[in-house]
């Protein structure tokens, strides 16, 4: 039952046989509102510290620094730095340094004309609410748990959130359409024609690139090195297909992040060389780490897709130090490769094994298995 309480200062009263005479009433505390900048003012503050006056600042550098001194929701102000970064150049607040690249991808200068409003609000439209529900019933597994969040008596239930110190723009998708293909130096359609048991059968398949991949083990840090990219191909099996049929495909309601993928360090053996040499060109390319061919061992050679392609892919393991960083990594930008590094902890290793789905090649979970097995550190 509500009881009424009168102010100290009136007499007191009584209210089913209790007297409120020297009741004192609580005043309730006003929330405490932190206030932010507008995302725009924020990427123009980013743009002034860090950026250069030739070329400006790196989107990748711009969200690091946002990250580091605001305090924002990594998953929520990540698509609002997008939309800004686009938008600022079609309103002429912002000017790209950088052309082979499209939308808010690149390096990017504050425009002398127009001044930028900072009034802009940051109320999310019913058309970007639905984007953010949809976002959040894909199982993107290039998130994981902090050690600190983890339950251990229901681990597997534990709530994902990125590990890694910045989120590139890979999964800012736009203008998706679809066309037959007739020609590709990666891959080669063709249909076998054989006999079994003396029976006449064909079979569709794909010729594709040996390739190498590479489990990284940071001794330092203790972490996996994985990476997180965008994969068309994830990206249209997960659109249900009576929706595939149109030649386009509505990128607000399936977002780019339904093709991100969390991978081992891996790459096509385009080249004649050693299969260790490719694999450690491909460590600092996409990692950062130059590391001795002689720290590398092998794993296994194994076939995948053995319905469609049946491609030999060779799997490597190697324990890197933080003297061994010497990039960023990230993958050859003029190749077209957007590759952001991520660290998995092995606590969040055991918790991305008792996901029920996840978005990543089984190559990945057999990797990550063998090291549980035969590398990780005794607990």
């Amino acid at each position: 039952m509500r009881a009424h309480v009168m102010d100290k200062s009136t007499e007191g009263f009584l209210h089913d046989g209790v007297n409120y005479e020297d009741v004192e009433v609580r005043r309730r505390k006003k929330k405490q509102h932190h206030s932010r900048p507008s995302t725009s003012q924020m990427v123009h503050n980013a743009i002034t510290q860090i950026g250069s006056k030739e070329k400006g600042a790196s989107v990748q550098k711009i969200k690091k620094y946002i990250y580091a001194n605001y305090k924002v929701n990594l998953n929520k102000i990540d698509l609002f730095i997008n939309k800004y970064m686009k938008k600022g150049v079609r309103d002429g607040r912002l000017i790209k340094s950088t052309g082979f690249r499209n939308g808010a991808i690149g390096f990017f200068k504050i425009a002398a004309k127009p001044k930028p409003d900072f009034s802009e609000k940051r109320t999310l439209t019913p058309e970007k609410r639905k984007r953010k529900r949809l976002e959040k019933q894909v199982p993107v597994i290039s998130q994981v748990v902090s050690e600190g969040e983890i339950d251990s008596s229901n681990s597997s239930n534990s709530q994902l959130s990125p590990v890694s110190s910045f989120t590139t723009v890979m999964d800012l998708i736009d203008d998706v359409s679809l066309q037959p293909l007739t020609s590709s130096q990666f891959v080669n359609p063709l249909r076998m024609h054989y006999k079994q048991n003396d029976i006449e059968k064909i079979w569709d398949l794909v010729s594709l690139h040996e390739s190498v991949s590479i489990i990284i083990f940071n001794v330092d840090k203790q972490k996996l090195i994985l990476v997180r990219q965008f994969r068309p191909a994830v990206y249209y099996s997960g659109i249900p297909p009576e929706e595939r049929a149109s030649s386009t495909i509505n990128t607000a309601k399936y977002p780019g992040i339904r093709g991100l993928t969390l991978e081992f360090c891996a790459g096509i053996v385009d080249k004649s060389k050693e299969l260790v040499q490719i694999a450690r060109e491909e460590v600092l390319e996409e990692c950062g780490y130059d590391v001795p061919l002689e720290h590398f061992e092998k794993v296994i050679t194994y076939r995948s897709g053995v319905g469609v392609s049946g491609d030999r892919q060779t799997m490597f393991y190697v324990e890197v130090t933080n003297n061994m960083k010497v990039t960023e990594g990230g993958g050859l930008a003029a190749e077209g490769e957007m590759i952001e590094v991520v660290e998995l902890s092995l606590a969040e290793l055991k918790v991305l094994l008792k996901q029920s789905e996840v978005n990543c090649p089984g190559g990945l979970l057999f990797g990550l298995m063998w090291f549980l097995q035969h590398k990780a550190p005794q607990e």
